[in-house]
């Protein structure tokens, strides 16, 4: 069985391969059940919570085992009292054919790589093409592998961060994929929000904006499934998630489509240039997972 780390994923991984696999994997009929949810109680330090994220290659719709895997993402994120959670997982990929132990990622660092690739995929059907100035709300540490990756499929120039600080922007701007931005920082939210072409929310809560509060053709990418969505934007925009799987994430959102119906052609993204849009991914994250998991064994 091989162990594939952090260091080992960074020599293989890069965002066009990456993304364009995640849109095969949303094309494809791979099976993946609602993940499972353990809440750990851990009194009198905190509690805890771990989740299960399963996944398969469709061997009866594939007709044989030949090739394919089998794959299980488990995430564990431990809340501390008066202190930050601490998160860690693992993603275990077996053979299709023999059952067999094939590779152990290092899962936190894979989520990052995955997470981000959704976003991306996801932006890449419904940001506008000629996109060029991004706000982010928040920071966290998929900042950096969410804007390379953006810039993978739009050329956006302009990144200002609001809840950021100056080092990290400058941190941000040393990096070579994104030395074609100029990243600041964010002090008035309002006057902000009113010259963006995208929005990315990595923390809440989602901002309370409409149609009159924006400029033409928005795209809205909510990175949180927890996070609520105000009801303006539910009134105002065209909502999408990544899959219908976890029905409690969306709620009562009326879902114009799923990453599914976008990568398989079913359903239209933006329909036209002045179009809101929104983006949030769920929790299910057993296909993205099997997927990416999948492209790295295979370059490693």
């Amino acid at each position: 069985m091989r162990v594939i780390s952090a260091k080992d994923m960074d020599a293989v991984l890069e965002w066009r391969g990456l993304i364009e696999t995640l849109r095969q994997a949303y094309r494809s009929q791979t099976v993946y059940p609602p993940p499972s949810r353990f809440d750990i109680d851990r009194s009198p330090t905190g509690r805890g919570c771990l989740q299960i994220n399963p996944a398969w290659t469709n061997f009866t719709a594939q007709g044989h085992t030949d090739r394919g895997y089998i794959g299980l993402g488990v995430d564990l994120d431990l809340l501390q009292q008066d202190a930050a959670s601490v998160a860690s997982g693992v993603y275990m990929l077996f053979s299709g054919r023999t059952g067999a132990p094939i590779a152990l990622l290092d899962g936190s660092y894979m989520n990052l790589w995955r997470q981000a690739g959704i976003h991306a995929l996801a932006a890449s059907y419904l940001a506008r093409e000629d996109i060029s100035r991004l706000l982010i709300i928040g920071t966290h540490p998929l900042l950096a592998y969410l804007l390379s990756a953006y810039a993978e499929i739009r050329d956006i120039r302009s990144v200002l961060i609001y809840g950021a600080d100056d080092a990290l922007c400058r941190r941000l701007a040393s990096q070579p994929a994104l030395s074609r931005m100029t990243i600041g920082t964010a002090n008035d939210l309002s006057e902000t929000v009113s010259g963006a072409d995208m929005i990315t929310v990595l923390q809440g809560p989602v901002p309370d904006i409409s149609l009159e509060s924006v400029g033409p053709g928005l795209h809205i990418d909510v990175i949180v499934p927890e996070l609520a969505i105000p009801q303006a934007l539910k009134e105002d925009a065209r909502i999408f998630i990544s899959d219908n799987v976890s029905s409690d994430d969306t709620g009562t959102l009326e879902i114009a489509a799923t990453l599914h119906e976008l990568a398989q052609g079913d359903k239209a993204g933006r329909r036209f240039y002045s179009q809101l849009t929104l983006f949030q991914s769920s929790k299910a994250s057993g296909l993205a997972d099997l997927a990416t998991g999948g492209h790295i064994f295979l370059r490693t």
